[in-house]
């Protein structure tokens, strides 16, 4: 992905998180097929995000409600 998830995001309040609207450039990938609306779907998604988790090497981002927004796991 091209955004710049790193410039966007704010977590001095605990646990609570902040997520503003990420950039992508306007580069448009074709394969696999439905990457470029996944890639929608997936920003769009985490600004909604109100808080974080971490448990191990998981990291969860919460909505407001505790509805799960996106999970990452550290591979290393």
């Amino acid at each position: 992905m091209s955004e710049s998830v790193l410039d966007a995001f704010d977590t001095t309040d605990g646990a609570r998180i902040t997520i503003g609207e990420p950039s992508a450039t306007e580069k448009s990938c074709t394969t696999p097929a439905g990457i470029m609306k996944q890639e929608r779907a997936y920003l769009s998604a985490l600004p909604r995000a109100a808080s974080y988790t971490v448990a191990g090497s998981r990291l969860s981002l919460l909505t407001a409600e505790g509805t799960f927004v996106a999970t990452y796991e550290r591979t290393r």
